[in-house]
């Protein structure tokens, strides 16, 4: 998960950046099987209007150690980047955690949201770092709890508004 990753710290919420405890699941007509844990997320389908000539991809090659920068000079200084899911996929998310690369940007919060399939924006995380080189839980004041006040479902989308 800094100005919009410049180091890892704000994505690298255990997707890569996000550690969700959820289920992904195919939907079939028989069985729906399902996954806990990290969710496996397909890093080139995030999707973020902006002049960025960097994706964020690299957020989910698994390394807390290596930093990475979105580009210089945006027209748009904070923005939101997209994780839709495909026909059939369904999740629930039950913990975020953040990890805090340790550059100390308290100045650039940034947020996980959800969009429901009823088109709802959900607020499910937010990330302010200043913590260096820890897991952060998705509420700043309760920072090493990583478990949402509930479980959150139906969802169609991930939202992560950064800048």
């Amino acid at each position: 998960m800094t100005t919009f990753l410049t180091s890892k710290k704000h994505l690298l919420l255990a997707l890569g950046f996000l550690k969700l405890s959820a289920g992904l699941a195919q939907v079939a007509p028989t069985a729906t099987p399902t996954t806990s844990g990290k969710i496996p997320i397909d890093a080139a389908r995030w999707y973020a209007q902006s002049n960025s000539p960097n994706n964020i991809t690299a957020l989910f090659d698994g390394s807390v150690t290596t930093g990475y920068i979105t580009g210089w000079g945006k027209l748009i200084p904070s923005y939101d980047t997209y994780y839709t899911f495909q026909p059939g996929e369904a999740m629930s998310i039950e913990s975020i955690r953040f990890y805090d690369g340790g550059s100390n940007n308290t100045g650039d919060p940034m947020t996980i949201s959800v969009i429901t399939n009823a088109g709802q924006r959900i607020a499910i995380g937010k990330y302010l770092g200043g913590h260096n080189y820890s897991w952060e839980g998705p509420n700043p004041s309760d920072l090493y709890n990583f478990k949402l006040p509930a479980p959150v479902s139906n969802i169609r989308a991930l939202v992560i508004t950064a800048t």
